[in-house]
């Protein structure tokens, strides 16, 4: 029976949570907050973790030796280094969906409050005496622009709201695809057309200062900022300056990082909130059940809302090399993969060779069906006949002697595969192949950029045949 552990204080339980829970192993809960030593002592007391307040460093986590999946009871992940848990051979899930609609909801008080200056109007009621409107001029939404960056489940929310005030709404994502109830428009417009805007991306690498001094500066003036993710995505400093000089009117932050945080809370033309945006019942409930969902997933040997690669990936394979003058050792570790931004390589294993091979062998349909495949612009060019023949070729290595197959995906989305297997005839040497789809060439030279870069730092090959379509 696997052992399942919350490790820290929970905000919310329900004893038919904690039943349930029950049902699928040996459940423990703990009801405070440990300090790293703890922490770590408790992870390699359980099987499945479920962690909402400790932060998870690559030298705690490198300490784990029992844990191998860590469920996050929140949407945001900075305070688990991803990295680390992948070497360690950690799967890491989040839960990214129980709190849509309870934050969307969270984003129009903010800006209500600060566009209708609610907090000094209450303030002026309590202290008594006459009564004056002057100050309290406020900004009305219809007709108003509302930008958001980033264009997931939640900003889909807010755009909906938004659409009951009679707001134009348009927003920003990485990908440049479309989102319901929101017009895509590049970054820099949403920061000059915007009356209103909020922020709806994690905190990662990638995120960190997003709204720069450089954008910030670029923004409406007397524009409204509304931030429901963490404080780090905004350049607090310079968000700060130009609260208080007046070039941005207000904004409502449910997240302060240090940086500038006192002079945050010293403005009066800014709302606060502790983090509570996602903070209702119905939100409370749903988030129990996708922790639940997630423990359960994993149970069963299945994916859910991973941040990490799968786990099982760490096992050492032997005899991965059929071909005896090949370079890669037996009890090669395969690598988890890798994962930039959004952009992310995953796995499937020395099974999925054969897989395909059958599939690309037996079924010209399959071939004809598979997104972008007949008609990607190739380095040479290729007929559909030579294509199919390449395929099979490529196949048949691959039923031959074991390669590595990784599939490519942005935003969660299937967008290619990346194909490295040893050389017969080349011992101590890898070929490499890549393909994104059609509707993602866009992708093409990023993703070789990225498996370039790490096949030279992890790979165990002397020279690998890899190189970029042509432009």
């Amino acid at each position: 029976m696997k052992k399942i552990t919350y490790v820290d204080e929970p905000t919310f339980l329900t004893p038919e949570f904690e039943a349930d829970m029950a049902a699928l192993g040996d459940f423990t809960v703990w009801r405070d907050r440990p300090g790293p030593v703890e922490a770590v002592r408790r992870l390699n007391d359980c099987d499945v973790a479920i962690v909402e307040w400790t932060r998870l460093t690559a030298d705690m986590l490198a300490q784990v030796r029992r844990t191998r999946h860590i469920v996050l009871v929140t949407t945001s992940f900075d305070f688990v280094d991803l990295a680390a848990a992948t070497r360690a051979g950690i799967t890491v899930a989040n839960c990214p969906g129980y709190s849509s609609q309870a934050v969307g909801e969270h984003v129009f008080a903010l800006l209500l409050a600060v566009s209708r200056q609610i907090l000094a109007g209450d303030s002026a009621v309590r202290r008594g005496g006459t009564i004056t409107h002057a100050p309290y001029l406020g900004v009305g939404l219809r007709g108003r622009t509302l930008g958001l960056i980033g264009t997931g489940q939640t900003a889909r929310a807010v755009a909906t709201i938004a659409a009951g005030f009679g707001m134009d709404v348009i927003g920003a994502n990485r990908h440049g695809g479309e989102a319901p109830g929101i017009r895509v428009v590049p970054l820099h417009q949403v920061l000059s057309r915007s009356d209103f805007l909020s922020l709806h991306v994690p905190l990662d690498a990638s995120t960190k200062g997003l709204l720069s001094a450089g954008r910030l500066a670029k923004m409406k003036p007397g524009a409204i900022v509304v931030n429901t993710s963490r404080g780090g995505v905004i350049d607090q400093t310079e968000l700060a300056r130009l609260l208080a000089v007046g070039h941005l009117a207000g904004a409502g932050l449910d997240h302060l990082s240090e940086e500038s945080a006192d002079h945050i809370r010293a403005l009066n033309n800014v709302v606060l909130t502790p983090g509570i945006a996602w903070y209702t019942d119905e939100s409370r409930l749903a988030n129990l059940d996708e922790i639940f969902l997630n423990v359960t997933a994993y149970l069963a040997g299945k994916s859910r809302n991973i941040l990490t690669p799968p786990a099982a990936i760490t096992d050492r394979i032997t005899g991965m090399v059929v071909a005896i003058d090949s370079f890669v050792p037996p009890d090669f570790p395969v690598p988890h993969g890798l994962r930039r931004g959004d952009l992310e390589l995953s796995p499937l294993g020395p099974e999925h060779n054969e897989r395909d091979y059958r599939a690309w062998t037996s079924s010209i349909d399959h071939i004809r069906q598979t997104p972008g495949f007949i008609d990607y612009p190739w380095p040479y060019p290729m007929t559909l006949d030579e294509n199919l023949a390449d395929l099979r070729q490529h196949a048949e290595d691959f039923r031959q002697r074991t390669g590595f197959t990784y599939t490519a995906t942005a935003g969660g989305e299937l967008v290619g595969c990346v194909y490295i297997y040893p050389l017969k005839d080349r011992p101590g040497w890898a070929a490499v192949r890549s393909w994104v789809r059609q509707d993602r060439a866009d992708l093409d030279v990023r993703l070789y950029t990225m498996v370039r870069e790490w096949l030279s730092a992890e790979w165990p090959f002397d020279g690998f045949d890899y190189s970029p379509r042509p432009e």
